[in-house]
């Protein structure tokens, strides 16, 4: 932090800062970090629910619209 933006801080500013140093991250649920991280989901193949979701609705389409007779 520049010296001219120190004199501006008072205490409770200081503090906010430190804080931000110690935790690392913001959100989370009020998390702690070691909370957060025991909370992932492993996947490494990425967005794997949403894709099968898709692919669900897709097939629920097909058979709808052949129903329909379109």
């Amino acid at each position: 932090m520049a010296d001219a933006d120190e004199k501006y801080l008072d205490e409770y500013d200081e503090y906010n800062i430190k804080q931000d140093k110690i935790s690392g991250h913001h959100g989370g649920k009020g998390r702690t970090k070691k909370e957060s991280e025991q909370h992932v989901h492993p996947d490494p193949g990425g967005h794997t629910r949403k894709a099968t979701q898709k692919l669900m609705n897709n097939a629920q389409n097909q058979k709808d619209t052949k129903k329909d007779g379109k």
